[in-house]
């Protein structure tokens, strides 16, 4: 069993990439919410992967709020916080680099927190995008995650506390991955029931979730 998600008190969103005792890399996607609307949300999976939709008939679309999280790039897989998802499986699919289509990404126009832009891209290698903000500038990390049986990573847009959350969007690692949905529970259970929208886990490079969480 892992030895425990170590989660601040508002985590935002998340991803995450556990490979299992077979060596098969399993990604994970988690939405909390401290307003009303940020939790009026649930992850619904299509034939084309996973989005973040509205739970409230008619409500207009917020770009921020609801976009396509997972969704394939040929024989890669893109998940991540935002409709910068769409726009890097996008340039793979054109043929673009990861590291030259993360130059036109920048974080989320939400000031003052300027959300960080996170992206799990899965192939035969794995990459963690990190796109935020540092003392006025913009900072653009792509890190390669090292996929090795019964380990994990994952990343958060924020740390600090509930009322004044600062940025986080680094990889943290996770030891001793053996069943990957008890691993996933466990990190739903880490996150504050009174905040906590859904989490979603699939098998990489599938978009199509697996196993779906969401607030009761």
């Amino acid at each position: 069993m892992p030895t425990g998600f170590a989660l601040p008190p508002y985590p935002g969103r998340g991803v995450g990439l556990f490979t299992d005792t077979y060596g098969q890399p399993w990604w994970a996607y988690f939405v909390t919410g401290r307003s009303p609307a940020s939790r009026a949300r649930a992850l619904v999976a299509d034939e084309r992967g996973l989005v973040v939709a509205s739970t409230v008939e008619g409500a207009a679309h917020d770009s921020l709020r609801h976009y396509r999280c997972a969704r394939s790039a040929g024989d890669r897989l893109v998940v991540g916080n935002g409709d910068h998802v769409d726009a890097l499986a996008d340039a793979l699919l054109a043929g673009e680099d990861l590291a030259t289509a993360v130059e036109r990404v920048d974080p989320e126009p939400d000031p003052p927190l300027h959300t960080a832009r996170l992206a799990l891209v899965v192939g035969l290698a794995a990459h963690l995008v990190a796109v935020r903000e540092e003392g006025g500038a913009v900072v653009r990390t792509v890190d390669e995650l090292e996929l090795r049986s019964g380990e994990g990573w994952i990343a958060h847009t924020y740390a600090g506390p509930l009322d004044e959350p600062i940025t986080a969007a680094r990889p943290v690692p996770v030891h001793g991955v053996g069943d990957v949905v008890e691993t996933a529970s466990e990190l739903w259970e880490a996150l504050d029931v009174r905040l906590r929208v859904g989490l979603a886990l699939g098998r990489a490079p599938e978009p199509v979730p697996v196993v779906t969480l969401a607030r009761s």
